[in-house]
């Protein structure tokens, strides 16, 4: 079945991508914050939140890959609550010190479009197709 397919694929690229988002905010945190410690890393509130966000999006894309039916049902109240959240809180580099950070910049925006393509493709192909009776 070629949406069974497509949905398989399209979880693992999404799964790819939140993987390095998640490398991202790891570097972006410690960039903005100065933490170097490993243990002064989880004091902070905020380094908390935003690191925890690509370890929840990794573990749900590895739940719909196995066809697991609560993720289902999870994938939309936390697709909008992580999405909201990450428009909200996610830490900004106030000051450039050269080009190629906000080259790095433009790349992780770059990244964070292609998830949202990505992700409405996945609800749709999760809600609207055959792909929703993979799910029992």
């Amino acid at each position: 079945m070629m949406q069974l397919r497509l949905f398989k694929y399209l979880t693992l690229i999404n799964l790819i991508v939140w993987i390095g988002l998640a490398i991202y905010f790891l570097f972006l945190i410690i960039e903005t914050t100065g933490i170097v410690s490993f243990f002064d890393f989880f004091i902070d509130i905020e380094a908390i939140y935003i690191s925890l966000i690509p370890i929840i999006n990794i573990f749900i894309y590895i739940q719909l890959y196995r066809f697991n039916n609560t993720a289902r049902k999870l994938f939309l109240p936390l697709l909008i609550i992580i999405n909201l959240s990450l428009f909200l809180f996610e830490p900004e580099l106030v000051v450039q010190k050269n080009i190629s950070e906000y080259y790095w910049d433009i790349f992780g925006d770059l990244i964070d479009y292609a998830s949202f393509f990505i992700e409405g493709m996945i609800f749709t192909l999760m809600y609207f197709t055959d792909v929703k009776k993979e799910f029992k």
